[in-house]
């Protein structure tokens, strides 16, 4: 084609609009003045910025009515087919609206809105809790097995730490002279350090001493001889753990049951709540509500202090009252009792 005829060619037979011309030009120029009709439909599409953005918005649009039609809601039945928890499936879904939180802050954002993702109800209340009689008899049981179990019974009664940051503690973490354990920041479940105090002379400063005799600073306190070795650090223990709970007459209880009990321990003795929260890494009160700590007895026990300081203020009852409702009010107190 000259040049005479490309110029007849684009003004007296060329009908296209004008944005596309020079496009259709240049296309034709880089293929030397041959070009299929799909080669030509495809430089449109990467060079015209309008069909673009056009199909960019489809895009992102895409995943935000999929999801909000079908997806989420299919996804929850499914996994609630395959008998998930509700808190687990709440987990999941956390997940997935951290993605689309991810994708908002991008530059440039891949998506522009976030879908309705809903929470399911939680039955996350605690129920499990082990009382000082039965933790004399689940001590014995654990002495049995082995020193290993024995001491993370004890630190996780006394503490009420979670079971993973009990098994990740090192040698370095524990400074015997003085008596404290630090926790790192990073190995907790909220990423927070933690640094406690304990007895000198105590079960549980024997223990500690005894699981840090002859190792390395950087070896694992609670270790135990297995399969694989000598002076393995405690991984799966749930068999063992289940055993021992058995034979103490507490069959059902979780390990993680001690963090409540150890709670419930340090409340009853007099223990801030604030402290309690540090000790055990808790950073909202609402785990007194969770865990259930407060117990009927908890509550019959406020009622006897309050009558006992009613009694040193004054009488109870009117003067006149009847002898039936002081009866009443007596059966009341031993009913408490």
């Amino acid at each position: 084609m000259t040049y005479q005829e490309l110029v007849d060619f684009l003004e007296h037979k060329m009908s296209m609009s004008h944005v596309y011309q020079p496009l259709l030009v240049r296309a034709l120029v880089d293929a030397g003045g041959v070009a299929t009709v799909r080669q030509l439909a495809q430089v449109f599409l990467v060079q015209d910025e309008s069909q673009l953005l056009y199909y960019e918005k489809r895009i992102k649009e895409m995943p935000l009515k999929v999801l909000k039609r079908h997806t989420i809601k299919g996804y929850i039945e499914k996994r609630q087919q395959e008998e998930a928890s509700n808190a687990t499936i709440n987990r999941e879904l956390a997940a997935l609206k951290r993605m689309f939180s991810l994708g908002m802050k991008a530059t440039p954002p891949k998506v522009y809105r976030m879908p309705a993702i809903p929470r399911l109800k939680e039955n996350n209340v605690r129920t499990g809790f082990l009382t000082i009689e039965r933790y004399a008899k689940l001590a014995d049981a654990c002495t049995s097995v082995g020193l290993w179990l024995r001491a993370m019974l004890e630190v996780g009664y006394t503490f009420g730490w979670r079971v993973s940051e009990v098994k990740q503690l090192r040698v370095l973490q524990i400074d015997l002279q003085s008596n404290r354990i630090l926790l790192d920041p990073g190995t907790t479940k909220n990423n927070e350090g933690r640094v406690v105090k304990y007895k000198p002379i105590s079960i549980l400063a024997n223990l500690l001493a005894a699981c840090c005799q002859g190792k390395q600073a950087s070896d694992y306190v609670f270790t135990r001889n297995h399969r694989q070795g000598k002076n393995q650090p405690v991984r799966d223990f749930r068999g063992i753990w289940g055993r021992v709970c058995k034979e103490a007459d507490c069959e059902g209880l979780l390990f993680h049951d001690l963090r409540r009990s150890a709670a419930r321990n340090a409340r009853a003795s007099g223990v801030s709540e604030g402290v309690i929260m540090k000790m055990g890494g808790w950073k909202t009160r609402s785990v007194f509500e969770r865990y259930a700590i407060v117990t009927e007895r908890d509550m019959a026990d406020a009622i006897e202090r309050v009558e006992a300081l009613r009694a040193q203020i004054g009488p109870s009852h009117p003067k006149n009252a009847p002898e039936v409702a002081q009866s009443d009010a007596s059966q009341d107190r031993n009913l408490i009792q």
